[in-house]
């Protein structure tokens, strides 16, 4: 049996996503695909457009056979943490043959390459990095400008710029690190750019569409989303709407101000510097987007930031990563949807699966402890921080995740 992995945000999900995710089960000769999917948080540091139980009926509509969740505790990470804790959970589910992922290029050798000089860490490479750093670089570049002195001809034609080349990377990295039998699998992107707020006639990226939707809440989106997507996102909006990062302006502004001697250097990701940078400009919050933008430096990017602020209104700690990181990472396995024709996929995984396979919160939450419980008590609260985010901004009371179902497709 082949079974292809994805890891994806689908914040939302269009119809690149739909042809990456064919793409991906064609290539592999896979039987199965299994979607890692971001819960209430992203990557860069924001809500979800909309919740997770809707992106993954979209996945499920288009081909996914199931779908997990990442813990909100990877989910809204570095790149790095994100993509360890997704490869991982797939590589103890037991099953999972293939990884397939997007990248602006699909030379794979040079990528896996790269990535073997970035897990090892050479002495030549630290070197490298301590210099880097120790001129004020932001890590992301230090590290690439490191593996570019350390192997030039290696990485000069290699995008670093962009997202997803850099998750691939790291991909491939996770995959080396816990020795992996995963096959990696690059699907090239096709369509707009990752950052790119243009309408494209075929492939319209994610943040356009976000663009459109945030401009206009009731934008035609027909023929850059799947019909069934729109369905399902319109029967999930229709007394609603989408979120956006101001959306949690004001519940970030309490967490700040509700923390102990504005000392923030506890949470995740953040250094004393910029804890004491929110200290001294809390007085000037107005909305999570300027403040962000306020506390922005050379050192420290703008993404990382939105990072550490949903790090402080989670409450996830330094603590927390630490924890994740001495049981290797993968806590449990929490099941939020799968296909009646793919349910045979469940016993494969309860047969091969090194850890907790988890399909209702409430029986997780007695069956677990120590990190795992705290986990997952922390994606049930972010959860729930979104759903109050739904009812301040639409008035709109939603359900809670211990009335949560499985999504059945």
């Amino acid at each position: 049996m082949k079974v292809t992995g994805i890891v994806a945000e689908y914040n939302p999900f269009h119809k690149g996503h739909a042809y990456h995710l064919a793409q991906a089960k064609k290539e592999a000769g896979a039987d199965f695909v299994i979607v890692i999917l971001s819960g209430p948080f992203v990557q860069r540091g924001e809500c979800a457009i909309t919740d997770k139980y809707t992106r993954a009926a979209c996945a499920l509509s288009q081909g996914a056979d199931l779908v997990l969740e990442l813990p909100v505790l990877y989910a809204c990470a570095s790149a790095e943490y994100f993509a360890a804790g997704a490869v991982r959970t797939l590589d103890r589910l037991g099953i999972v043959t293939h990884l397939a992922f997007g990248s602006e290029t699909n030379d794979l050798q040079p990528m896996q390459s790269a990535a073997r000089i970035l897990a090892s860490e050479p002495p030549e490479y630290k070197t490298y990095l301590k210099q880097e750093l120790a001129q004020g670089q932001p890590y992301p570049a230090a590290r690439q400008h490191a593996l570019s002195s350390v192997a030039p001809k290696l990485c000069k034609n290699m995008p670093f710029h962009q997202p997803n080349f850099i998750l691939g990377l790291e991909y491939c990295k996770a995959l080396y690190q816990c020795g992996s039998a995963i096959t990696p699998l690059i699907i090239r992107r096709v369509g707009s750019g990752y950052h790119e707020l243009e309408k494209d006639e075929t492939f319209s990226s994610a943040s356009s569409i976000r663009a459109q939707l945030y401009s206009d809440s009731k934008a035609d989106l027909a023929g850059q989303l799947p019909d069934a997507c729109i369905a399902i996102l319109e029967n999930a909006w229709r007394e609603s709407g989408p979120l956006y990062a101001d959306d949690l302006s004001s519940f970030l502004h309490f967490a700040l101000l509700n923390t102990e001697n504005m000392d923030y250097t506890r949470y995740a990701d953040v250094s004393k510097e910029l804890s004491n940078r929110i200290r001294s400009r809390i007085w000037e919050y107005t909305s999570f987007v300027s403040f962000a933008r306020l506390l922005k430096t050379k050192e420290l990017t703008y993404s990382r930031i939105c990072r550490c602020l949903v790090h402080i209104l989670l409450g996830i700690t330094k603590s927390d990563l630490k924890q994740a990181e001495d049981i290797d990472y993968v806590p449990y396995v929490r099941v939020l949807g799968v296909k009646k024709t793919a349910v045979s996929l469940l016993g494969s995984i309860k047969r091969h699966a090194d850890t907790a396979l988890i399909t209702n919160p409430a029986d997780g939450l007695a069956a677990l402890h120590g990190i795992r419980r705290r986990m997952l008590e922390l994606d049930c609260h972010a959860a729930h921080i979104q759903n109050s985010i739904v009812t301040a901004k639409y008035g709109q009371t939603v359900k809670n995740e211990f009335e949560r179902r499985l999504l059945k497709w």
